[in-house]
């Protein structure tokens, strides 16, 4: 605590609410002090050698500033989601996805203009849709899929193209070709049930879930069933990247996804 500037540790925190927009957030000089002398396992934690915590010079009170700088901060934005995640839950209200819904928005390709022959492959390609709608072109691939709920599913390829909403990634388009081959085999647990995939739109548009970690689903898919349907948000990556499940919001989501449909029940 000795070696710590708590003067621009407050700043910081001051600064930090400003870029994430938490303007209804009152930030206080005695917080930081606070919250990490409260010395709580469940408040905020560091993983580190002992010695990383008495530095012994300049440059190690620096390093140990800008660690408890970034705790701060991560702090501030959990506290602050948490807040902002039951004030919604409980104001949200549950409607059917219509054709006015943003993931129906229409494709815009875009495409440099000295490339003649690429501007031409995409007017071609939206002039005959219906008559090529499986397959493009080479310069401008897609997958198709009739259980997905517009077409086509663009994918990436190369930097001579840009779309809205974006193409495909490797790994998106992997899973959706996967998932063809699965349908495709007339698997025993799809019997009596229809199934359709929506490709879900980024931050601000598509279907998504805490705000701070920016969780917005790739693909929603829908499972229905004699009156019944099962949602799945699919996120077609690895955890190399990821913290641990136990800790990792992502994973526990179906549980938080379960508590508020209960309370929204109650409610109506």
């Amino acid at each position: 605590m000795p070696w710590l500037d708590w003067e621009t540790l407050y700043l910081d925190l001051l600064q930090f609410k400003e870029e994430r927009g938490f303007h209804n957030l009152l930030i206080r000089p005695e917080h930081p002090h606070d919250i990490l002398g409260a010395n709580d396992p469940k408040l905020w934690g560091v993983i580190c050698d002992a010695a990383f915590l008495k530095p012994q010079d300049s440059e190690q009170a620096a390093q140990l500033q800008a660690a408890v700088s970034g705790v701060l901060k991560k702090y501030t934005e959990n506290y602050y989601r948490k807040r902002q995640m039951r004030w919604d839950s409980e104001r949200m209200d549950y409607k059917p996805i219509t054709k006015l819904n943003d993931n129906f928005q229409d494709y815009v390709v875009k495409v440099p203009r000295s490339d003649k022959d690429l501007l031409q492959t995409v007017h071609d390609a939206i002039q005959e849709w219906k008559k090529r709608h499986k397959q493009l072109s080479a310069d401008l691939p897609n997958v198709h899929f009739d259980r997905h709920l517009y077409q086509p599913l663009l994918i990436a390829k190369g930097n001579k193209t840009r779309s809205v909403p974006p193409a495909l990634n490797d790994g998106e388009r992997k899973f959706v070709e996967e998932l063809i081959t699965y349908c495709k085999s007339g698997p025993a647990a799809l019997k009596g049930r229809e199934l359709f995939l929506l490709r879900n739109l980024s931050r601000g548009k598509g279907i998504g879930f805490f705000e701070d970690s920016g969780f917005y689903p790739d693909f929603i898919l829908w499972v229905t069933e004699a009156g019944k349907q099962r949602l799945v948000f699919v996120e077609p990556h690895g955890m190399l990247n990821e913290v641990h499940p136990e800790m990792n919001a992502k994973c526990g989501l179906h549980k938080k996804l379960q508590m508020q449909v209960a309370d929204a029940r109650k409610r109506s």
